[in-house]
C-alpha cells in the first residue's frame, strides 16, 4: 500500500511539472508566449533582423510542412506579412530590423488560413509595425 501512494504521489509530482513547462520550447525565453513576441523582448536582442532573431528564438516558427498534393510533395514554406501585406517567405524577415516592430506573431497553418486565406498552409508570421 505505501509503493502504491508512494507511485501515485510521484505521477501527481511528475505530472505537475509537465503542465508548468507545457507551451515552452527550446528558445523560448521564460515567460514568453510561443507565437508571440513582444516588443519588449525585442528590445532586449542581440541582433538586429528579425530573421535573425527568430531563427534562434523561435526555429519552430520556420518549419517547413510536407502536404502531399495530387500525387507529389509540396513544400510549403511560412509566409510573412507586414501589418496585413504579404511580403513573401521567410527570407523576407532579414529585411524588418528588430527596431521597427510592435510585436511579431506566428498564425499556425489552421489561423492563418482562417485569417488570411489559402496559400498559407505553412503558418504566417505578422510583424505589426511600430507606425501601424
Amino acid at each position: 500500500m505505501a509503493r502504491l501512494r508512494l507511485g501515485v504521489a510521484t505521477f501527481a509530482v511528475l505530472a505537475a511539472a509537465a503542465c508548468a513547462s507545457a507551451g515552452q520550447h527550446p528558445g523560448d525565453s521564460g515567460g514568453s508566449s510561443e507565437n508571440l513576441i513582444t516588443s519588449e523582448e525585442l528590445r532586449a536582442a542581440p541582433v538586429t533582423d528579425l530573421g535573425s532573431y527568430i531563427r534562434s528564438h523561435r526555429p519552430r516558427w520556420l518549419q517547413r510542412n510536407y502536404q502531399l498534393s495530387f500525387n507529389e510533395t509540396e513544400i510549403q514554406n511560412v509566409v510573412v506579412f507586414l501589418d496585413n501585406i504579404m511580403h513573401g517567405g521567410a527570407d523576407a524577415l532579414a529585411t524588418f530590423m528588430t527596431s521597427s516592430a510592435q510585436e511579431v506573431r506566428y498564425y499556425t497553418p489552421s489561423e492563418a488560413e482562417s485569417r488570411f486565406g489559402l496559400g498559407t498552409g505553412n503558418g504566417v508570421i505578422q510583424i505589426v509595425s511600430r507606425t501601424h
